[in-house]
């Protein structure tokens, strides 16, 4: 600490011959009396990087809630990047990035000023698709990111710094086939049809019913009424149901379920699943199925073989 002020062992004086007053006394005439002085050297550090399905006021982007770590096309990512002190980020003609895994960038939208800074991602359908999306860097581009001495934060990212573990990019629709487990071979009035959608992907399961099977006439079946009196039916009439409490889910990419064709039917039956309202975890919806074809005899069925 200074304690004394004299030039060349001269002591300073005012106009009038009045002796300066040379003594700085800690705490009462000294700089720390007057200003904090803080000498930091240190480039602030991220120590953490978490996703969050939080609203930003600003953006008011709507992040996608209800997956749970799978986003796709049209979905937003919020990153939120705490530092080990408060930052300040001023822009210019480009904001600051995260850079993403997949080749993506999220971009600044807020929180200068303050340990947290968020920023935004929202997935595009020709995005490349990824396991755990990462965040791998941080790039200012025209803009700065300092603490409030003006040290540039490094742009470097570690694993360990990431606050999550589960961030899914799925931008593709699920393909689906069915199976059925006659396999051509002709059923009979008793007989149940066991049928098995297998995915490409996992399955929301929650977004599938037994509803969601169809069981319908092809073009030239035949159905009686009670009296024996045939029908012939032009296609896409139901014809069947699932049986109640047989939909299982085998694995997190195959179900199965159980159907039945009413016992006054006859012929060919389509069985496909509507998928409408069918998705994977991301939210993707289930491409059309080609139905699977099996034959039926019916009730009043002489030459059916």
């Amino acid at each position: 600490a200074v304690t004394a002020l004299l030039i060349d062992g001269i002591q300073l004086g005012d106009a009038a011959g009045n002796a300066l007053i040379g003594t700085i006394e800690a705490g009462v005439n000294d700089l720390a009396a007057t200003h904090r002085i803080v000498v930091d050297a240190s480039a602030p550090v991220v120590e953490t990087i978490r996703v969050t399905e939080t609203q930003d006021p600003l953006t008011l982007t709507v992040n996608d809630v209800d997956v749970d770590g799978y986003y796709k096309a049209g979905t937003t990512i919020a990153f939120e990047v705490t530092f080990d002190e408060v930052v300040t980020v001023s822009l210019g003609d480009a904001a600051p990035v995260l850079n993403l895994s997949n080749g993506e960038t999220a971009v600044y939208v807020s929180g200068s000023d303050t340990q947290i800074l968020r920023f935004e991602y929202t997935v595009a359908e020709n995005h490349a698709n990824t396991g755990l999306l990462e965040v791998i860097g941080i790039a200012e581009r025209s803009s700065s990111i300092s603490d409030l001495a003006g040290n540039d934060v490094t742009g470097d990212i570690d694993l360990n710094q990431l606050d999550y573990s589960l961030l899914v990019v799925d931008t593709r629709a699920p393909r689906g086939e069915l199976s059925e487990s006659f396999e051509g071979v002709v059923t009979r009035l008793d007989d149940v049809i066991t049928v098995t959608l297998s995915l490409s992907e996992a399955l929301d399961a929650a977004t599938l019913a037994a509803e969601g099977f169809e069981v319908l006439a092809v073009a030239g079946g035949e159905r009686a009424n009670s009296d024996g009196e045939i029908t012939t039916l032009t296609g896409g009439e139901t014809v069947g149901a699932v049986v109640p409490d047989s939909l299982v889910q085998i694995d997190a990419q195959t179900v199965s379920v159980v159907v039945r064709v009413d016992d006054l039917y006859r012929g060919e039956v389509a069985i496909g699943v509507a998928a409408e309202g069918v998705t994977d975890l991301a939210g993707n919806a289930l491409l059309p199925i080609t139905p699977v074809i099996a034959k039926h005899c019916g009730r009043y069925d002489r030459a059916c073989g």
